[in-house]
């Protein structure tokens, strides 16, 4: 692209003096994936100027979009009042963290991200998605009218890189399946080689059965080859949503942490790797709400979990 290379000194107009402004997208296809990843990367040269990502959904019967923020996904209209009246005007810009969605019932595209929080969808025939990229302004207070040129930082110059993918879908968001995909996209398995230890294959336990683990912070614990595969934790559920899992506050315990955004009341089961010795539903202080029943040691239901609501589980290790 040719732009502006910045605003005049007055802040007039733009400049009418254009730089070239490479940009490179690479689109990849995966076998097996319902998704279209794609990496953006611009050198941004120019200063003063807002870069937005349009992709047309082609959805003109589409009133509204969808937005994932945390704890919930919230549904805004594609139309701007003209804010007549108003103190300040109204815009079509909105924030979301994972994915936004576009649907008109019968189909829908997810657009997922990875740390570009603004969209906005135009109230065109196309229903475009505007990803905004960057916004490049110098540093100003406007309520004092005063600038401050030395913070450029602002104008995030130099090379910038941009994850995004898209996904169609049937149905709107929920029925798409797109929080799931969402979450698996935005948060990819970190590899990583540990040492023996507890909870790890011995090397001296494997093909001779159960042995004293040789481990300093296990000694005398059985231990046994993992198996082939193997998860510390397995949310199954059409809706509840992982959030986080972390020790409890007295160290007796782990907390998961999970919630509803759909629309519908859901439930799902836990299962923990390690035996559980008592499950309880508690508050997000932790206080007690009530007891729920343990399956085979190491399985906890979850039901009845209303709409935008947060399930906070604590479970006792055995």
């Amino acid at each position: 692209m040719k732009l502006p290379e910045g605003v005049l000194p007055d802040r007039s107009r733009r400049s009418g003096k254009l730089v070239a402004y490479p940009i490179r997208t690479v689109l990849t296809v995966r076998k097996g994936s319902r998704v279209l990843d794609a990496v953006t990367t611009v050198n941004n040269v120019a200063k003063d100027h807002r870069l937005r990502l349009l992709l047309p959904t082609g959805l003109a019967k589409a009133s509204h979009s969808w937005g994932h923020m945390p704890f919930d996904v919230v549904k805004r209209p594609v139309y701007v009042p003209s804010g007549e009246g108003w103190r300040e005007a109204p815009t079509g810009t909105h924030p979301q963290k994972w994915f936004v969605d576009v649907s008109d019932g019968a189909a829908g595209l997810a657009v997922l991200n990875r740390g570009i929080s603004q969209y906005e969808v135009l109230e065109t025939r196309e229903r475009p998605v505007a990803l905004t990229f960057m916004r490049c302004f110098q540093m100003r207070n406007s309520v004092q009218n005063i600038d401050y040129p030395d913070q450029p930082g602002s104008q995030c110059q130099g090379v910038q890189e941009f994850r995004w993918a898209v996904m169609p879908h049937a149905g709107d968001w929920d029925q798409g399946g797109v929080m799931a995909a969402a979450a698996a996209w935005n948060v990819p398995p970190f590899i990583c080689r540990i040492g023996v230890g507890s909870g790890a294959a011995c090397r001296e336990a494997v093909g001779a059965g159960p042995r004293a683990c040789p481990s300093e912070s296990a000694k005398g614990a059985a231990c046994q080859p993992l198996p082939p595969e193997a998860s510390l934790i397995e949310l199954a559920s059409d809706g509840l949503v992982f959030s986080g899992i972390k020790p409890s506050e007295d160290g007796s315990a782990l907390v998961v942490r999970l919630y509803n955004p759909t629309e519908r009341t859901v439930g799902g089961t836990i299962t923990m790797r390690m035996p559980i010795r008592k499950a309880e539903e508690v508050k997000m202080d932790e206080t007690p709400v009530g007891e729920l029943a343990v399956e085979d040691g190491r399985r906890v239901k979850v039901d009845g979990v209303g709409t935008r609501k947060v399930v906070t589980v604590k479970l006792s290790r055995a």
